[in-house]
């Protein structure tokens, strides 16, 4: 066979053949309706577009557990480093008040033995 004959048959083949299922009703305007929507908003900026995408509840929630949880990781890291400053001030001091030597000054002498000894 050759090509020509093979394409004659396809087309009538083509033309004869029926689809079986039916389309449900609302289906062409529901298509039509989300090629609406798209053309729409391929109008939009960038900043309307990340407001739709956040204006769905399933991404709205999932954005603020992340928010709550970054927010909560971040406090935790800042606590932490505050209270190891405050625990080696704390320390340092409670040195200083029971012994006067643990205070030397930058030139290497104790403070303690150069009040009063100038």
């Amino acid at each position: 066979m050759n090509p020509e004959e093979d394409d004659k048959i396809l087309s009538q083949l083509l033309r004869q053949w029926e689809p079986g299922a039916e389309v449900p009703s609302g289906f062409r305007s529901s298509v039509w309706t989300q090629i609406a929507a798209r053309q729409e908003q391929r109008g939009l900026s960038f900043l309307d577009r990340l407001n739709a995408f956040f204006a769905r509840p399933a991404y709205a929630g999932v954005t603020a557990a992340l928010t709550l949880l970054v927010s909560i990781g971040v406090a935790h890291q800042h606590a932490d480093h505050v209270v190891s400053q405050r625990r080696a001030m704390a320390e340092g001091s409670y040195l200083t008040s029971i012994s006067p030597l643990a205070r030397v000054g930058a030139d290497g002498e104790t403070l303690a033995m150069n009040h009063g000894h100038e």
